[in-house]
């Protein structure tokens, strides 16, 4: 088990797994980046070297500092951020990760927010790009064994009226842990797709330290 960086996820979701992606999407604020800098915090801790692709060029180092106070500095020092502003700079950067040495994780933070630009734009030639792009994640993780985590953007389904993540099929077909944050009346995480967990949720807590059970 990789650790999430909050006990309480831990406890619910039982970490993140090697060799699989991860997908974890939701509407804006909904603590998608937060659970990002959690792992990425968690894992640096224990001297393990992290790759965050940031595709809005956005990175929260205040939010992080905030998070992890006291050895932030030593923590960031594992943590190597890409910034990159195209569908074509996030598959450059992964094609150079596939060739890296010691890399233990792996955060797209988010893999749909160049993509849902790009589709209104040409959707013939973005399609395929993407699933070039998710064809290099998952081959990342598979073939170090390592956990690859993506966050994404949502949609409204207007047949149903549902919220369905940026990618459909591209994302579901090859991410094996699916995760959903919802910010309802109360905030929910919940369990939509894992290798061995049934589907679950669980009523959650945002502060200065992170995430926490909140009782039902």
């Amino acid at each position: 088990m990789i650790p999430t960086g909050s006990e309480d996820l831990d406890n619910f979701m039982k970490g993140y797994r090697k060799g699989i992606l991860t997908a974890i999407y939701g509407e804006p604020a909904t603590g998608k980046t937060l659970m990002c800098l959690l792992a990425s915090g968690s894992m640096a801790q224990q001297n393990n070297k992290i790759i965050y692709i940031d595709t809005e060029c956005a990175f929260p180092l205040d939010r992080f500092i905030q998070l992890y106070p006291e050895n932030y500095k030593e923590l960031l020092n594992n943590i190597f951020v890409i910034k990159v502003k195209s569908m074509s700079e996030q598959i450059n950067a992964l094609e150079n990760i596939a060739k890296a040495k010691n890399v233990d994780l792996v955060i797209m933070d988010s893999l749909s927010y160049h993509y849902r630009k790009d589709i209104k734009e040409n959707s013939e030639e973005t399609k395929p790009k993407m699933i070039y792009m998710m064809n290099l994640l998952l081959n990342i993780a598979k073939t170090r064994n390592i956990p690859v985590l993506l966050s994404n953007q949502v949609y409204n389904n207007i047949e149903n009226n549902t919220l369905k993540l940026i990618g459909g099929k591209f994302v579901e077909n090859r991410a094996k842990c699916i995760i959903k944050l919802d910010k309802g009346i109360k905030r929910k995480i919940v369990i939509e797709k894992h290798p061995f967990l049934e589907q679950d949720k669980m009523n959650f807590i945002i502060n200065d330290k992170g995430i926490f059970r909140l009782s039902s």
